[in-house]
């Protein structure tokens, strides 16, 4: 069986490790600052990156609310120019108010004061002959006072016991045909009270009954009382204590049934025998004409009401 031999250098193979030992350390250490500068390199561009979307990301927001911002001031202005033409409009009708409030016042001012000048000429028409009798029979008292005074001629110092007594002696003369005089007229009302009792017829009635009145029953609102308040009327008579028992009676019962009694709207043949009744009193006054057209003015434009319900 053959044999080799073989003899290997490796020297040569020695020396070129240790070159390639400092190659592998140059690369080493390029790949070193390779990786340091890419790591730079990423960070750099990270923070140019966060630089960019912060930068962005604040832009966008900016240009967000700047948006919002001119939104919101043109609907201010649109509104701030509504409101403008608002108040213009307002103030038109305030004027326009103040002008018809002034002229509807000036116009019941107007009536009003007619209707004053009306009842005052109705008053002094109504008191003239009062007045003019007042006057004239003044005037004439006052003459008959002073010619029922003594009049003596003698004015001088030792002549005042005469004209005393030509004073006393007249008065007596006037007191004596005033005692006369109402003598006189004390006799003749005797005499005719006589008359008229014989004259007279009783009437009174021998069995009591039942009567039946009329009563109104009014019911007013004011500024100063809150609360409705109820108002009775009841025909008057003759005696007083009489009236005072029907008013009492009357108002024990309609106040005992107001809580059953309720306001209805009268009928059409009742408002209208009311009104021809009322225009007929109205055209019988003898008022002049603007008093009697406002009187059935008012009377047309009011509203009619009457209590029904239960009543005892």
């Amino acid at each position: 069986m053959a044999s080799f031999d073989f003899t290997v250098d490796t020297g040569e193979m020695a020396h070129s490790i240790d070159g390639l030992s400092a190659h592998v350390g140059s690369v080493t250490t390029a790949v070193v600052t390779m990786q340091a500068a890419v790591l730079a390199a990423e960070t750099a561009a990270a923070e140019r990156i966060c630089k960019n979307v912060d930068r962005g990301f604040f832009s966008l927001i900016r240009s967000q609310i700047t948006q919002k911002i001119a939104r919101l001031q043109s609907e201010v202005d649109s509104r701030f120019l509504e409101m403008h033409q608002q108040s213009l409009a307002l103030r038109a009708i305030k004027s326009r108010m103040e002008h018809d409030y002034h002229m509807i016042a000036a116009r019941y001012v107007r009536l009003f004061h007619s209707v004053d000048l009306s009842l005052r000429n109705r008053v002094l028409e109504l008191n003239r002959r009062v007045s003019n009798f007042a006057m004239r029979e003044a005037d004439r008292l006052h003459v008959r006072a002073l010619s029922l005074q003594a009049q003596p001629s003698i004015h001088q110092s030792e002549s005042m016991r005469l004209a005393q007594m030509v004073s006393a002696s007249q008065t007596k003369g006037n007191a004596r045909r005033a005692i006369l005089s109402i003598r006189s007229f004390l006799s003749n009302t005797g005499r005719e009270v006589r008359l008229l009792e014989s004259m007279s017829i009783e009437t009174r009635p021998s069995l009591s009954g039942l009567r039946y009145l009329p009563v109104a029953v009014c019911e007013t609102d004011g500024f100063s009382v809150p609360t409705p308040q109820w108002e009775v009327h009841a025909p008057r008579s003759a005696d007083a204590r009489i009236d005072a028992n029907v008013n009492s009676g009357v108002q024990t019962t309609i106040f005992a049934s107001l809580q059953q009694l309720k306001w209805e709207a009268v009928d059409a043949k009742q408002h209208s025998q009311i009104a021809s009744e009322y225009r007929r009193l109205v055209g019988q006054s003898g008022l002049d004409k603007r008093a009697t057209e406002y009187m059935l003015r008012m009377f047309e434009s009011s509203s009619w009401w009457a209590l029904s319900g239960e009543r005892s």
